[in-house]
C-alpha cells in the first residue's frame, strides 16, 4: 500500500436498519474470507442488548455459530471522534448507533466505505442521494481522494436507482456510481432463471407466479396486514417486475407476474410458464443443456472470481506463461550413458532363484504449484439442477447458497416442445445476503484496481 493511500486493507461496512437480513448480514460477513467487517450498525428503537440477543439467536437458521458476547463498552475509536457503543460479535468489534434520521448517522467516525440500506422507504434516486451528501459531505473532501469513492447498496425493489443483480448485469456497474440497488431476493432469483433460460433457448413470452414464503412487511395494504400463518395472500409484485426488467431489459413486453404469500417459514418457488423461441423436446433435455450449455459456465467462471483465492489462480499461470516469452532460449546437448539395470532376486518353495526385473515407477512430470488447491472449496454455483434422484421440497432449499434451483421433477413440457412450466426454488434470505457480499468484492474490485 503506497503511502498516500488511505484505503482501510478490509472493506468497512455500516448497516442502517436492523430486521432479519441484517442478522444473517452480519453472519455472512463474519463468515466471508475475502476481508469483509461489518463495523457499525444504526439500529434505531433497538438497545444494544436486544441487537445481542437477536444477533445470538435466529428461530429460522439457529443460533449464531460463533461466539457473541455480553458486554456493551463505551470505546473511543479515534482522538478526533467522540466514544461510541461497540458490541463483540465472534471477535470483532461493531458500534452501535440508534439515530431516527439516517442524515445524521456518523458513519465516517469509523471510516465506513460501504453502506448496506435496508430501509425499504428508499424507493427514489433523490431519497438516497439526500441521505448520501449528509453522510459524506462535499466539504471534506479526503472521503473520495485516491479513486476511494463511497458506496450505498440499497436492498430491495427501487424506481430509479439504477440496479446491478450479482452476476446477471454486472456489466452494468461502472467505476465511480455511488449508489446502487440490489433489488429484492424475489427479483434477484426470479432474473437468474429468466436469464439463464432467456439466454439458452431465447423466451417469447412468460407467466410467472411467485409462492413466497410469509414476510415481516405484509401491512402496506389491507389485504396484506390479513393473518399470515392462517392464509394465502395474494401479493403485490409490480415493484419486483420492474426491477427484473431493469436488470434483463430484452424481458420488456415478454413478462407478466403474480405472487401469493404462503405461511411457511422458508423456502419460495418461482412457477415460469414459458414459450421459448427453440423448441426443447422434454425437460430431461432442457436440464442436459443447461448443464452442457455455456451460459451458466460463464456465470459459474465469473462468480469464482469473487471468491478467496481468485487472484491467484487467474494471474498467476498467465504471469509465468508471459515471463517464459522473454527468457532467453538455450539450446544444448548432454550425453548421458546408461544406467545398469538392477535385478532383485526372488526364490519359491518349489523352483530354483530366478531373476526378476524390479518393478519401474513412472513419474508424471508436474507443473509447479504458486497457489493452494482451489477444489476443495469451490464456489456456490449461481444455479443448481435437481434431477431424478433429488425429490425436494421447501423445507430443503433452506440456507441454499446458490439463487436459484431448477426442480426438473416438477417441470412439465408440451409435446412440440414450445411451451414449458418452470419450477425453480429459492431461499429468499440466505442466498440473498451471500450474493449481497459478492456485490461489495466485485465493486471494491472494479473501484480499486
Amino acid at each position: 500500500m503506497s503511502k498516500g493511500d488511505c484505503r482501510p486493507p478490509r472493506a468497512r461496512i455500516g448497516i442502517n436498519g436492523f430486521g432479519h437480513i441484517t442478522r444473517l448480514l452480519v453472519r455472512c460477513a463474519i463468515a466471508d474470507k475475502r476481508g469483509l467487517d461489518v463495523v457499525a450498525i444504526n439500529a434505531p428503537g433497538i438497545t444494544p442488548e436486544q441487537l445481542i440477543y437477536m444477533i445470538k439467536y435466529d428461530s429460522q437458521y439457529g443460533p449464531c455459530p460463533g461466539v457473541v458476547s455480553d458486554k456493551v463498552e463505551m470505546i473511543k475509536p479515534d482522538k478526533n471522534t467522540p466514544p461510541c457503543l461497540f458490541i463483540e460479535v465472534c471477535g470483532r468489534k461493531i458500534a452501535y448507533f440508534d439515530k431516527k434520521c439516517p442524515n445524521l448517522i456518523p458513519w465516517q467516525w469509523l471510516n465506513v466505505e460501504y453502506v448496506i440500506e435496508t430501509n425499504s422507504n428508499i424507493k427514489t434516486l433523490g431519497m438516497a442521494e439526500v441521505k448520501i451528501s449528509r453522510w459524506f459531505p462535499c466539504s471534506n473532501p479526503a472521503h473520495l481522494r485516491g479513486g476511494r469513492a463511497r458506496k450505498v447498496i440499497v436492498t430491495g425493489d427501487t424506481v430509479d436507482i439504477p440496479v446491478m443483480i450479482y452476476p446477471i448485469s454486472y456489466k452494468s456497474f461502472q467505476r465511480g456510481t455511488s449508489i446502487i440497488s440490489a433489488g429484492s431476493p424475489h427479483a434477484m432469483a426470479l432474473a437468474t432463471i429468466l436469464y439463464v433460460l432467456h439466454k439458452q433457448f431465447g423466451i417469447r413470452e412468460c407467466m410467472t407466479t411467485i409462492t413466497s414464503s410469509y414476510i415481516d412487511n405484509q401491512k402496506t395494504e389491507w389485504r396484506m396486514g390479513r393473518g399470515a400463518f392462517q392464509s394465502i395472500i395474494p401479493m403485490p409484485c409490480g415493484s419486483i417486475l420492474q426491477t427484473v426488467l431493469q436488470a434483463i431489459p430484452r424481458m420488456r413486453g415478454k413478462l407478466s407476474l403474480s405472487g401469493f404469500s404462503v405461511p411457511t417459514a422458508t423456502g419460495s418457488v418461482a412457477d415460469l410458464t414459458c414459450s421459448f423461441s427453440n423448441n426443447v423436446p422434454s425437460v430431461q433435455e432442457l436440464a442436459k443443456a443447461l448443464k452442457e450449455g455455456n451460459v451458466l459456465k460463464n456465470l459459474a467462471n465469473m462468480h469464482e472470481k469473487c471468491q478467496p483465492g481468485w487472484l491467484l489462480q487467474y494471474w498467476c499461470p498467465e504471469e509465468m506463461e508471459g515471463l517464459k516469452k522473454h527468457l532467453p532460449k538455450i539450446e544444448c546437448t548432454v550425453k548421458t550413458e546408461p544406467k545398469p539395470e538392477f535385478h532383485l532376486p526372488t526364490f519359491s518353495d518349489d523352483e530354483s532363484p530366478r531373476q526378476k526385473p524390479a518393478r519401474q515407477i513412472k513419474k508424471e512430470p508436474t507443473s509447479p504449484r504458486f497457489f493452494a488447491d482451489q477444489t476443495k472449496e469451490r464456489p456456490t454455483p449461481v444455479m443448481e439442477i435437481w434431477e431424478e434422484d433429488h425429490l425436494g421440497v421447501s423445507a430443503d432449499v433452506k440456507a441454499a447458497p446458490c439463487m436459484a434451483i431448477l426442480d426438473a421433477n416438477s417441470c412439465l413440457a408440451v409435446d412440440n416442445g414450445s411451451l414449458m412450466k418452470i419450477i425453480s426454488w429459492y431461499d429468499k434470505d440466505m442466498s440473498y445476503c451471500l450474493r449481497i457480499m459478492d456485490t461489495i468484492v466485485f465493486m471494491r474490485h472494479i473501484d480499486h484496481s
